[in-house]
């Protein structure tokens, strides 16, 4: 993860995924806005067990109280941003 300087109400991070590997929700605890976009491979992002699929420059916005979690499908690494509204970071 490589993100902005820590800010109460915003963050804007960069998320490098290995090949085949996946983060789930629970480990961001966001409960809030999200916004993901690809900036390099693809992303499977599954809301509320519905799986999209995500190709460089598509994005998807939702709220983080639903059930959410990420998966790079390739045999290579993909880069994402994450925006978060209010932050992911704690006081």
């Amino acid at each position: 993860v490589s993100a902005t300087p820590p800010n109460a109400p915003f963050f804007c991070g960069k998320l490098i995924f290995g090949a085949k590997r996946k983060v789930d929700g629970d480990l961001l605890g966001h409960p809030q806005s999200i916004l993901v976009e690809v900036v390099m491979g693809q992303l499977e992002v599954s809301v509320e067990d519905k799986p999209v699929l995500l190709k460089e420059g598509e994005n998807l916005f939702f709220s983080g109280s639903f059930r959410y979690g990420f998966r790079n499908p390739l045999s290579r690494e993909a880069t994402t941003w994450l925006v978060a509204y209010p932050s992911l970071f704690r006081a």
